[in-house]
């Protein structure tokens, strides 16, 4: 009987485990509105007080691991440097920041 109760409380854990998927999913959908994968997302405007304040770039958007074993959706305005030609060089992504409107 233990052994049973055991069994349905890692079966319990999986779907738990599942749906927290699912749901990491459905908010990383959600941010490719404004953050689409493999090109420039919505326009963003840094608000961080730092060198980047006020610089435009592109939001962009990742999973870090707040946890260890804990995943989080993140988003990010990514500024991009460019050289005296205009050629980008590099970027830098900061936060907070403010999206634009269209």
């Amino acid at each position: 009987m233990k052994m049973r109760m055991a069994a349905l409380a890692l079966a319990g854990w999986l779907v738990a485990g599942a749906a927290e998927a699912s749901e990491l999913a459905t908010l990383q959908a959600k941010l490719r509105k404004y953050a689409p994968l493999g090109r420039p997302g919505a326009v963003c405007v840094c608000q961080s007080g730092g060198q980047f304040h006020g610089h435009a770039g592109h939001v962009g958007q990742g999973t870090n691991a707040p946890i260890p074993g804990m995943l989080a959706a993140t988003a990010s305005c990514a500024v991009p440097i460019f050289d005296a030609d205009g050629r980008k060089t590099g970027g830098s992504g900061c936060r907070p920041f403010v999206v634009l409107a269209k």
